[in-house]
């Protein structure tokens, strides 16, 4: 997306609904279910190239080059990639919190020592 064009969308955005969000990704899945390829491969494939990009885009703001805009820009399709892969592995958002929360905890341990 033209970033001009997402800074000037961001600024009138409301959040959506977890119900609302996961039909239209849910929508998405299915829209390329063609049959040549699993359902949902497609949308791996792009979450993997967000993470590529959200990559990008944080080596931009290091070298000064980047901005907060487009590291939300990118956090965002980083987040939109992580529902696909949790729509299409059945993966549940207690089991995701509760995995962050074993990161967070082994985070924490390393932190004190």
């Amino acid at each position: 997306m033209n970033r001009k064009e997402f800074e000037k969308l961001l600024r009138s955005a409301e959040r959506l609904s977890e119900k609302e969000a996961n039909a239209i990704l849910t929508a998405s899945i299915m829209s390329t279910d063609d049959g040549s390829n699993p359902c949902g491969h497609l949308q791996m494939i792009i979450a993997m190239e967000e993470l590529a990009e959200l990559s990008q885009e944080i080596s931009k703001t290091l070298r000064g080059k980047g901005g907060r805009l487009g590291l939300v820009e990118e956090c965002a399709d980083v987040l939109i990639g992580i529902r696909y892969i949790q729509l299409i592995e059945n993966i549940s958002n207690e089991t995701l919190g509760k995995a962050v929360a074993v990161k967070l905890r082994r985070l924490e341990e390393a932190v004190k020592e």
